[in-house]
């Protein structure tokens, strides 16, 4: 087999819906998304609570309003 394999699932915000949550036994990791001037430090806080049992390898800052100056 190849072991340099990876699927991504992109799934709605941990906060909004529970399908990332429903997700999340089954897979190795997970890359959080944040929105820039919208997601909050507890906001963050919440979801890593959420995620206790699922390694979050990194974040994404999306829609930054320095890289559109």
């Amino acid at each position: 087999g190849n072991d340099n394999r990876r699927i991504i699932f992109n799934l709605p915000p941990v906060l909004s819906t529970t399908d990332a949550l429903a997700f999340s036994p089954q897979v190795d990791a997970a890359l959080l998304v944040l929105e820039d001037g919208v997601t909050t430090k507890s906001d963050v806080e919440d979801t890593m609570g959420r995620l206790d049992r699922t390694s979050v390898v990194g974040t994404v800052l999306n829609k930054s309003r320095s890289a559109m100056s």
